[in-house]
């Protein structure tokens, strides 16, 4: 497929990245796997998330809490559209929003690598700004999500 292969643009090569939101349950994991492996390109979900935690010294042990608990007003200031990761200082933020920030981190690393699949994680909302993006959102109806 050349939907992700590299093409050069304006004399520079540039690559898309798929980002892939999706309800519980509705199969979004497994159409991001199967397309990365169609595709030939790498793959990131919750792995982004124990990267995180392991940079920022956090026990994966403890993950799945932290992760899975809402951030504090910090995600309502990003949702919202300010600015705040030009004045971050982390001794003042939550565990919750440090793993955010460092996820976002990540992931725009890894969107500058190379042409991937992002599951989860906000990634369109953290490469809201990349013009290489292509955001999918996977849905089900209740039974067949349950």
């Amino acid at each position: 497929m050349k939907l992700l292969k590299k093409t050069l643009k304006g004399g520079i090569y540039v690559h898309n990245i798929i980002t892939i939101s999706r309800q519980f349950g509705s199969g979004g994991h497994e159409i991001g796997k199967k397309l990365a492996e169609k595709l030939d390109v790498p793959f990131y979900n919750k792995t982004i998330a124990e990267s995180a935690a392991t940079n920022i010294g956090i026990d994966l042990n403890k993950l799945p809490g932290i992760d899975e608990k809402a951030a504090s007003s910090f995600m309502y200031s990003l949702a919202m559209g300010n600015n705040i990761f030009s004045n971050i200082n982390s001794q003042t933020l939550t565990v919750q929003d440090r793993l955010f920030v460092e996820q976002a981190r990540l992931i725009t690393e890894y969107a500058q690598k190379c042409a991937c699949i992002i599951v989860g994680r906000c990634a369109d909302f953290v490469l809201r700004d990349n013009p290489n993006v292509i955001k999918i959102f996977v849905c089900a109806d209740f039974e067949h999500r349950t």
